[in-house]
């Protein structure tokens, strides 16, 4: 960066190098900001405990060391979970972080004493009726978010049916036959604050 004075901002040429790897020849001159600021190697991590990065003598890479950084706990139990280890299933990068957001874990031991009832409690909320405070869409986006389904027929998998006004009375019907949870929408929002029925 430094060498070629590529700074934060710039429209950099870049050409083909060797079979296929792109290499950036240097910025378009001239800038259209003469005084942008050139780039300076961060000194914390970006996490939120700002933690001082490392560089070990004799080594280019630059690291966050700190064990309780958000993003070397999610690295550590990726690696732990991932084919090259303990090839644990469903275990993947976007299901770690869920996992930790939701409190289901905070280190690799945590793996195995997961509470799989309340995950498969996420998996499943059918929707019908006219919610207030969510579209249809809206409600299944917040749904799918926190790592759930959102069908759109009730099962005995299912956690709860959230019932908004004019209902299909299919899935009502359904929920009582299978004693599956008729909510309303301010018991949907503790679901999606928790995970968990209220």
């Amino acid at each position: 960066m430094a060498l070629k004075d590529v700074r934060p901002g710039d429209v950099v040429v870049v050409r083909r190098a060797g079979d296929v790897i792109p290499e950036v020849v240097g910025p378009v001159l001239p800038r259209d900001d003469p005084d942008r600021a050139a780039w300076e190697f961060p000194t914390t991590c970006p996490c939120p405990r700002a933690s001082t990065l490392v560089r070990p003598d004799g080594e280019s890479d630059t690291r966050c060391v700190d064990p309780e950084c958000p993003f070397q706990r999610a690295g550590s139990i990726e690696h732990f979970a991932g084919r090259g280890s303990m090839d644990v299933e469903g275990f993947g990068e976007q299901r770690v972080r869920l996992f930790l957001d939701l409190g289901l874990v905070s280190d690799v031991a945590d793996i195995y004493s997961i509470d799989w009832d309340r995950l498969a409690a996420l998996r499943a909320v059918v929707v019908t009726g006219t919610l207030e405070g969510f579209s249809r869409d809206e409600a299944a986006s917040a749904i799918k978010a926190r790592g759930g389904k959102s069908p759109g027929s009730v099962s005995k998998k299912t956690l709860a049916v959230v019932v908004g006004a004019e209902p299909g009375a299919s899935k009502v019907t359904k929920a009582e036959e299978l004693g599956v949870p008729i909510v309303d929408e301010a018991a949907f929002v503790h679901i999606l604050e928790t995970g968990e029925l209220p």
